[in-house]
């Protein structure tokens, strides 16, 4: 017995770091955009990049989900755009967390 959490299961780290990869391409957009961001990443493996929106304060979530039809997406607050439209989302994110 331990106090360590389960580790990924293995048939799920490919995608475990699919996801984080996507998402370390957009918070590099971010930057390039002269905005900060965070990737966090839980117990089980699961990431979210972070944008604190300047005016409101509040935090702006993205995932990154992949869609039966078009593969991987971004997707937050009702917007979800194509991974292979990186620039695109960090251009849109950075307008939203304006």
């Amino acid at each position: 017995m331990s106090n360590l959490p389960d580790p990924i299961p293995p048939t799920r780290v490919p995608e475990a770091r699919k996801r984080l990869d996507l998402l370390l391409d957009l918070l590099t957009g971010l930057y390039e955009l002269g905005r900060g961001a965070t990737v966090r990443t839980d117990d089980a493996g699961q990431s979210v990049l972070m944008v604190r929106a300047v005016r409101s304060g509040r935090s702006v979530g993205v995932v990154v989900w992949q869609e039966p039809r078009r593969g991987w997406a971004y997707v937050w607050d009702g917007h979800s755009v194509p991974a292979d439209g990186t620039a695109r989302a960090a251009h849109l994110l950075a307008a939203v967390s304006e």
